[in-house]
């Protein structure tokens, strides 16, 4: 029963990387607030030519008057039903979900909380009646418990981010509110592990920034090599490191797709679709569980999502099991 367990959880931590890619925070970069209620613009000037606030606003979607800590975007939205197979030895279990998506995203980070409904798990195995009752049970409460849960990403420093895309790293040269990079990311179930990324990890494409903004960051593509190291927060101390790269690009606006179970059509035609690629699929452990394929597909009026889809990228060898691609509709 172990067995099936260790199996089971393998499953469910797929899912982080559905969490982690949905991070979402918007770093306020050109304008910083002073103590005494002054704006003081940076010295550094985003795009070409001198940029008022009032254009940084416009073409980036920050308000230079937004305090501190507050909610700069809030999304639900809410997976169609997914189905996912499994199998080790003599032991196959079948299990039927849906998830939903709360973002918060914040100028210093945010955070995206994941409620899963397990609407069924089937014992596909021949094991005895008493058997199959045992493992489905084990199934339904591993899925909850692991597929859900909140995600807490805090974005890199505003002074970091500045020199990273001035010129610090030519890879993220420009990068200025196209998309956002995160420093780290925890999940709250998880105290005893935290992630943290160099020089980012960019995971997330902004909904609030102009078209022409995003066209003019992002172009036909970008690439950018990220190393990322667990720690354990208590002691400080990093039990693990790998390189992986991160890609974004301009995808096909139409997303078609059909629920598996309620057989329900859904044809999205959106403004504008970008794609981000996380690739850790050859380092071992947890870090594999990043990889992943996720698609935005934006609303350009109301500056936010309409659909978010995720495939995983599959370790090498990896034939025992493949996740669905998990299909998320704004609410």
């Amino acid at each position: 029963m172990r067995i099936l367990e260790l199996n089971l959880a393998r499953i469910q931590r797929r899912s982080l990387s559905l969490v982690v890619l949905f991070f979402f925070a918007i770093s306020s970069c050109a304008i910083k607030q002073k103590k005494d209620g002054k704006k003081e613009k940076s010295n550094w000037n985003p795009g070409a030519g001198s940029e008022t606030a009032f254009d940084f606003k416009q073409n980036c979607g920050l308000d230079e008057n937004t305090p501190e800590g507050a909610v700069v975007f809030t999304q639900n939205l809410k997976s169609l039903n997914f189905v996912v197979e499994s199998g080790l030895g003599n032991i196959k279990v079948r299990v039927e979900a849906q998830a939903a998506l709360a973002i918060n995203g914040k100028e210093t980070g945010g955070t995206q909380k994941i409620d899963v409904k397990v609407n069924k798990v089937v014992d596909l195995s021949n094991n005895p009646t008493g058997m199959k009752s045992l493992i489905t049970q084990i199934g339904a409460r591993i899925v909850a418990r692991s597929r859900g849960g909140t995600m807490v990403s805090t974005a890199l420093p505003q002074k970091d981010w500045l020199k990273l895309v001035d010129g610090g790293n030519p890879e993220y040269k420009g990068l200025i509110c196209a998309a956002t990079g995160e420093a780290s990311a925890q999940k709250e179930e998880e105290k005893g592990k935290l992630y943290e990324f160099s020089p980012a990890l960019v995971a997330n494409i902004n909904p609030k920034a102009s078209p022409e903004q995003r066209i003019k960051e992002i172009g036909e593509g970008r690439k950018f090599t990220v190393t990322a190291n667990l720690i354990n927060p208590f002691n400080k101390k990093t039990t693990a490191t790998t390189i992986g790269s991160v890609q974004i690009r301009p995808v096909g606006t139409e997303l078609r797709a059909t629920d598996p179970l309620t057989k329900r059509s859904v044809n999205i035609q959106a403004d504008s679709a970008y794609q981000v690629i996380s690739d850790f699929s050859t380092a071992k452990g947890e870090f594999a569980d990043f990889s992943s394929k996720t698609t935005f597909y934006l609303d350009h009026k109301n500056k936010n999502f309409m659909a978010i889809t995720q495939e995983e990228i599959p370790k090498p060898g990896d034939t025992d099991m493949k996740m669905p691609v998990i299909v998320m509709l704004a609410e």
